[in-house]
């Protein structure tokens, strides 16, 4: 009985810390920020009417920014449309290219000034800088057009529980 319990004692000092070593090593933190939303009309106001649905259909854009570590920050678009009934379905757009620049400040005469332009949907963050010390343009297509956004993580903005 001694033998088993030392067994799972030791078991136990070595196996739980592991299972929580993968956590702190892939700390991520997501942000989802709504970038706009818009009521369109639906295709037939007078059918949906008639049949006692709602007239307009919701169309929401999203930016979903996730951090690991602290320093790797992805980005991903994504827009919402909800039908003339009220579901709902989401639409993934992949982040072509990032310019990260420094957002202490923000002046109408900025010209953009220390940044870095990074291909792809994946950035590193600068020295000393946090998710929310900066701000991010990027790009993504959607429907054969290419679109730019800009989205800045205020410091007031808390992460997504999981």
């Amino acid at each position: 009985m001694k033998k088993q319990l030392l067994v799972l004692a030791v078991l136990g000092t070595v196996a739980i810390p592991q299972m929580h070593i993968d956590r702190a090593i892939a700390a991520e933190e997501t942000y989802k920020i709504e970038l706009r939303e818009i009521s369109q009309p639906a295709d037939n106001d007078s059918f949906a009417s008639s049949m006692g649905f709602k007239k307009d259909r919701g169309r929401s854009e999203w930016a979903i920014v996730t951090v690991t570590n602290g320093k790797t920050v992805k980005i991903r678009h994504a827009t919402r449309i909800a039908n003339m009934i009220g579901f709902s379905r989401w639409f993934d757009h992949k982040v072509t290219a990032i310019r990260t620049c420094n957002g202490e400040s923000f002046d109408t005469n900025d010209t953009k000034k220390d940044c870095t332009i990074t291909k792809g949907d994946t950035v590193t963050l600068p020295d000393g800088k946090t998710v929310n010390d900066v701000s991010f343009d990027f790009k993504y297509t959607e429907g054969g057009i290419t679109y730019t956004r800009n989205v800045q993580v205020s410091s007031e903005m808390q992460p997504e529980r999981k």
